[in-house]
């Protein structure tokens, strides 16, 4: 059974939620999957083919992001499951590179990425946001950012907020935190398919 976008929960801004919905999809239940936060340092990461992108070719720039990486059961390679990706969903591994950062060498290291790769059973076992982040103190009190999503917030039994430490790419926290190379040798095809955005790597 195939995962198709339309049949996922979402909720624009909260990709960290979007994708702890989306590990527990029944279709990916015999698959290995790994969730995968984007961000860097600065937290200023320069993604291409984002839904949330104002103007063809420009890309846009994310404190963080979240997507998901599953194992196809047919042959030793991943599949990339990015819910804001106007570039295709799902897409394989390699592909969702190229689309994503096309040009990501060439930019200052401050808009480069780094990957932290978690396991999704381990994800949806120890993540929790109460949403704070995405509030913001106004004369009449607290307000929201953007709009929250319709299902409740995601708590644990110990922790109501922990989003930071996933997010946060210079430190100790969950998982492994790898670059971009260290990303492709861990979820990309060797051989690279041929894809329509141009060069063979970003």
């Amino acid at each position: 059974m195939a995962v198709r976008r339309e049949d996922c929960d979402y909720a624009a801004f909260y990709c960290e939620e979007n994708v702890w919905r989306l590990a527990g999809h029944p279709a990916l239940e015999q698959r290995v999957c790994h969730v995968v936060f984007i961000s860097n340092p600065s937290r200023t990461c320069a993604l291409w083919h984002q839904r949330a992108g104002t103007r063809d070719g420009d890309p846009v720039i994310w404190d963080y992001h979240v997507i998901l990486a599953a194992e196809r059961l047919s042959e030793p390679a991943h599949e990339i499951l990015d819910l804001d990706s106007a570039a295709g969903f799902p897409l394989a591994a390699e592909e969702y590179l190229a689309a994503t950062f096309p040009r990501i060498t060439r930019l200052p290291i401050n808009f480069q990425p780094l990957f932290r790769i978690i396991d999704a059973v381990e994800f949806r076992r120890s993540f929790a946001s109460d949403r704070s982040h995405m509030c913001r103190r106004t004369e009449g009190g607290l307000s929201w950012i953007q709009p929250p999503p319709p299902w409740p917030a995601i708590q644990t039994r110990d922790q109501t907020m922990n989003l930071d430490t996933f997010v946060q790419m210079d430190g100790e926290g969950p998982g492994t935190v790898v670059d971009l190379p260290g990303f492709r040798r861990r979820f990309a095809a060797k051989t690279p398919r041929k894809h329509p955005w141009g060069s063979k790597t970003p």
